[in-house]
């Protein structure tokens, strides 16, 4: 039903973005054919995250190049440069945190200069963002991703870049994740989406519904096979995907859920996992 009203426009009951996100999407706005030039590798395997944040950069003004693991990521930074990497943590085939390992050694063995790398991730733990130093990364941004938040990210790598050179290395702490109610879904996260539509283009919302139905079905059989396999790692994997989909969207109980399944695959709590599945 909640679905159906946002891909059917009736908006009687949604509630709208806060006055300072609304506020910064129009101050924020680039005029048609100009873009930012820095260059951003977005490294993302998750087809709804991916275009969240397609649409957010395209409405700072940037074009980034896409990856959908690590190891394409890694790839990508050898063969061109660039001046961020936006870099998702969990991934198959090579996570985020491996990939800014593979590219710091690379960078030292062949006297390269320092890409900055930004975790982009579900998990909003200090000791998530602590791990993400750990593995090399310099900044940290938490899913749902808000507009002022990714612009400050991408602002702050100029001005880190500028005191790298005055000797003065910078470390930003993560901003703790923003509370909110727990209806179905957070209205207020799809209007917000919705803010992103370019004039004559399609809805935002209507696509990245799609691509979550679309998508969720082989979340779950991945969910349902790594059950059987009790393969830990996977099971993690798309736990956590599925997690950050639903939080993009306003899912709210979803992404609790889709946590709550991670703490459950890390004990090896199988017998409680297949019925969080379920659940799903």
């Amino acid at each position: 039903e909640c679905m159906l009203r946002v891909l059917t426009h009736d908006d009687r009951s949604l509630s709208l973005p806060s006055p300072s996100e609304t506020a910064f999407l129009h101050r924020s706005k680039v005029p048609p054919g100009e873009t930012r030039p820095l260059r951003i590798l977005l490294v993302e395997d998750n087809s709804v995250n991916q275009r969240v944040a397609l649409l957010q950069l395209k409405k700072l003004g940037y074009e980034p190049d896409t990856a959908l693991n690590g190891e394409q990521a890694v790839a990508a930074v050898q063969a061109q440069p660039y001046d961020v990497v936006l870099m998702d943590c969990h991934m198959p085939v090579m996570d985020g945190y491996t990939a800014t390992h593979r590219i710091r050694e690379w960078e030292q063995q062949n006297n390269r200069p320092r890409l900055r790398i930004l975790a982009m991730t579900a998990d909003a733990g200090r000791g998530d963002a602590e791990h993400c130093y750990a593995a090399g990364m310099d900044d940290f941004i938490t899913k749902p991703v808000h507009l002022p938040e990714l612009n400050a990210a991408l602002e702050r790598v100029n001005t880190s870049a500028s005191a790298a050179e005055a000797g003065a290395p910078e470390r930003v702490e993560p901003a703790a994740p923003a509370t909110a109610g727990d209806a179905t879904l957070d209205f207020s996260v799809l209007n917000t989406l919705r803010d992103l539509s370019e004039p004559g283009q399609p809805d935002p919302v209507v696509e990245l519904i799609d691509l979550f139905m679309e998508d969720a079905p082989d979340r779950l059989r991945a969910m349902q096979t790594s059950l059987d396999r009790r393969d830990t790692e996977a099971l993690k994997i798309a736990a956590h995907s599925l997690k950050g989909s639903a939080k993009n969207l306003g899912a709210k109980p979803l992404a609790r859920i889709c946590a709550e399944l991670e703490k459950q695959t890390l004990a090896a709590d199988w017998d409680n996992a297949l019925l969080t599945i379920k659940a799903i």
